[in-house]
């Protein structure tokens, strides 16, 4: 029993928990990625405008570096497959933060002054929006199947903790007899 509580606590943790540490993370980073495009949007500063840039490509290497990991980690395909769908959907994500970030810097070398509407007008797409949210979302039901296999997996260490426990303690009370 102790060499299976230890296999199974090594799979809680390796498995499950970093797991589900790195999906949220990557999904974080992908919150971050929302965000810093409204930021360039809405921001007169070109400087403040290439840093938000910056963090998008940052997010971005992040993203990628975390569902590395957690790939290492992703053992059953339910999951297998939701991070499929989700590369697809994250390759339309970024292909779309690229056009959008394309119309910011080509109204600005233009020098319209339209700039945040032909921007905002272009994320707030149903398309655009579709595209996020489904990524989202779709990191959003990985890390749902890996708590609940991790809750699972702790459910199962408890039992054989407690049978284990009580294989002890028959042991203890027939070795007082012996």
């Amino acid at each position: 029993n102790s060499r299976i509580i230890n296999e199974k606590n090594h799979i809680f943790y390796e498995k499950e928990f970093l797991g589900v540490s790195h999906i949220k993370q990557a999904n974080i980073n992908l919150i971050y990625i929302g965000k810093a495009v409204q930021d360039i949007i809405l921001e007169k500063n070109p400087q403040e405008r290439e840093n938000s840039k910056e963090f998008i490509a940052k997010s971005i290497y992040n993203i990628d570096i975390e569902l590395t990991e957690a790939k290492k980690r992703i053992h059953t395909e339910k999951n297998k497959k939701l991070l499929t769908e989700f590369d697809e959907k994250f390759f339309q994500y970024k292909n779309n933060i690229s056009d959008a970030i394309s119309i910011i810097d080509k109204d600005i070398d233009n020098g319209e002054n339209n700039i945040n509407n032909k921007a905002i007008n272009f994320i707030m797409t149903a398309e655009f929006r579709s595209i996020a949210n489904s990524a989202e979302n779709l990191l959003n039901q990985v890390n749902t199947n890996k708590e609940v296999n991790a809750r699972n997996i702790s459910y199962d260490l408890d039992i054989i903790t407690k049978e284990n426990e009580r294989n002890n303690l028959i042991l203890i009370i027939v070795n007082l007899f012996l």
